[in-house]
């Protein structure tokens, strides 16, 4: 039977090959880090931008909806204006009447 021996040569050999292929390792790792990195900085900005625009088409809407009752409210006065001046017409009462009726949906749809 042949005896089989392991020399401090092969030792040192299979140590040196480990190292190089750690250091091959280490080497990848490092030449792929930065584009992770930057892989989870564009996700965040991109999850960042879309809540800016959820929270931007949020506010259009709730501006819209304040323009739409300032809209009624500027009618309201315009219309008791006109009943005021114009010594409280028909024309001023229909206006007026109509104003009035505007104002409870517009505040209901709210």
């Amino acid at each position: 039977m042949q005896e089989f021996t392991i020399t401090s040569s092969q030792i040192l050999g299979a140590c040196g090959f480990i190292a190089s292929l750690w250091t091959v390792y280490k080497i990848i790792l490092e030449i792929k880090k930065p584009s992770e990195d930057l892989k989870k900085r564009i996700d965040k900005n991109d999850e960042l931008l879309d809540n800016d625009n959820r929270r931007l088409i949020a506010l259009e809407k709730r501006l819209n909806k304040n323009d739409d009752g300032q809209k009624i409210t500027m009618q309201m006065l315009v219309a008791l204006a006109d009943y005021d001046i114009q010594d409280k017409s028909s024309e001023a009462k229909a206006k007026l009447s109509n104003a009035k009726e505007n104002l409870p949906n517009s505040l209901i749809d709210r």
